[in-house]
């Protein structure tokens, strides 16, 4: 990926996203250490998302900034997250929040973002089936019906072929896991 000109920084704090309350710690934004320009705004910027971007347009940067206002869906047309894979039976509201101004992970495969108790869940952290054992949460996980079939919860590997999503529920707060092979 072809990098633009270094610009002055103007950009260094993330914005809240309803979906993803740590942005960095999960690994949707890098810091780099000469800003870069922003394509939508034009800015430079010191933290860069890393995540899928869907639109006709090839766009290399784009700051988090850009992105909670929906100015980078907007200007280019795209989404964060794949309108059709959601749950239909989730508001307009919510799916426009979700697609068009919310950083996505990078799944193996179509990220999918699941939902429960009427929105969509919070993202926590890409896992393995060890984290989640550290984490001490084994007992209480509920699968999204779209994990891909694995033969073991030992195949579930942070980085590897097998790779969890974990998501947490914003009202009841109970974690979801979703699974994608390659």
């Amino acid at each position: 990926m072809k990098r633009p000109k270094k610009a002055k920084d103007i950009l260094t704090s993330i914005p809240n996203f309803k979906y993803c309350s740590h942005p960095l710690e999960a690994q949707f934004f890098e810091k780099v250490e000469e800003p870069e320009i922003c394509d939508c705004c034009r800015k430079g910027t010191s933290i860069i998302y890393l995540g899928p971007f869907y639109s006709e347009e090839t766009i290399e940067t784009l700051c988090p900034k850009c992105i909670a206002s929906g100015k980078a869906a907007e200007k280019f047309q795209g989404e964060f997250v794949d309108f059709e894979t959601l749950t239909e039976s989730i508001s307009d509201h919510h799916k426009k929040e979700l697609c068009l101004r919310t950083p996505s992970y990078t799944g193996l495969q179509q990220e999918y973002w699941p939902d429960h108790c009427d929105d969509f869940c919070e993202f926590i952290a890409y896992v393995g089936w060890k984290d989640i054992i550290e984490m001490g949460i084994e007992n209480s996980i509920e699968f999204t019906s779209k994990s891909e079939p694995y033969s073991t919860y030992k195949d579930i590997v942070n980085g590897s072929s097998c790779q969890g999503y974990l998501f947490r529920c914003l009202s009841c707060k109970k974690y979801i896991l979703h699974v994608d092979c390659d």
